[in-house]
């Protein structure tokens, strides 16, 4: 005799069947984020552990296996960043009081990323740091960038501001960086208030009312004679980037000789489309030139040729 399952049936069994496959899919996945979670926290503590060490013993040579050979590449004053740190806590035993990261990942065809941003809150005879580090795990588009890009390290009690920038300017931050870090961080304000500016308003602010600062104020941070050659539709291209209502991702930077002078280039995302700020600054550490560009070909040095004023959105 046959036997038939009722359409009701049919439909229990579908609904189990789906909801089995569901829930596997959801484990699946639950299973992938703790995986990579427990891969992050391994990259933090090893490379906690090599930093202390190497800095009990001023093994410079095995910090800087740690940075990747981009970050090599891109850093010119990486001995005056040992110098720094060696004075600051070479041959110190130090205490960890807490540690945590903030993983990023992108997912393109061909061109993954996966980089965690870590911080380690730790104390040194009597005395409380901070270290901040900037680590890629993947990176498909180039493979050198993979490992340390950036590091800073102060003595600061814990929730008082760092001194440098959070940048992620490759290489190690110290003081012989500060008036170029001055600068960056000041046109990094100009974003945070075009931003607040866009979420209080609900609206951008149009370009022609952009109002810039007194040359009084932007000569701490610009060079007089650049400031003085801009007229008002170059200067409010400038502040495009910074007062817009987007909020810029400052990705990968680095400083590049160029003579005399020095440049820093910042990879960077705005508008959904990707970009290079080149900044020029004089002997004195101020900006003597910044121009913005499609980010279809990296610069390899500190040339701005190629860059635009505008950055044409």
């Amino acid at each position: 005799m046959k036997t038939h399952i009722k359409p009701i049936r049919r439909s229990i069994l579908a609904a189990i069947l789906a909801a089995s496959m569901l829930l596997c899919a959801c484990l699946d996945r639950l299973s992938l984020l703790e995986s990579n979670s427990q891969k992050e926290h391994k990259a933090m503590k090893a490379f906690e552990e090599t930093f202390f060490t190497a800095l009990e013993k001023k093994d410079e040579k095995a910090i800087r296996q740690c940075f990747s050979k981009s970050a090599i590449e891109r850093t010119s004053d990486l001995d005056e960043g040992f110098a720094y740190i060696f004075d600051l806590l070479g041959g110190k035993k130090v205490e960890i009081q807490k540690d945590n990261l903030s993983a990023y990942q992108t997912y393109e065809r061909r061109a993954n990323t996966w980089e965690i941003r870590c911080y380690c809150n730790f104390t040194s005879e009597g005395k409380s740091y901070r270290l901040h580090w900037n680590q890629y795990l993947q990176y498909e588009p180039d493979p050198k960038m993979e490992g340390v890009y950036s590091l800073i390290i102060f003595e600061a009690e814990e929730g008082e501001p760092a001194p440098f920038t959070l940048w992620n300017l490759a290489g190690i931050e110290h003081p012989g960086r500060m008036q170029i870090i001055t600068a960056l961080n000041y046109l990094r304000d100009l974003d945070e208030q075009g931003v607040q500016y866009h979420l209080k308003e609900k609206k951008s602010l149009p370009r022609e009312e952009y109002v810039f600062p007194e040359d009084e104020e932007l000569r701490k941070y610009f060079d007089a004679e650049y400031l003085s050659s801009m007229d008002g539709d170059e200067k409010r291209n400038m502040l495009a980037l910074f007062k817009s209502a987007y909020s810029v991702d400052y990705n990968s930077a680095w400083l590049a000789e160029d003579g005399e002078e020095l440049c820093a280039f910042v990879q960077i995302r705005f508008a959904m489309q990707d970009y290079c700020l080149g900044i020029r600054f004089n002997d004195s550490g101020l900006i003597c030139g910044m121009n913005v560009r499609k980010n279809d070909k990296m610069p390899q040095n500190g040339d701005l040729e190629g860059f635009v004023n505008a950055v044409g959105y």
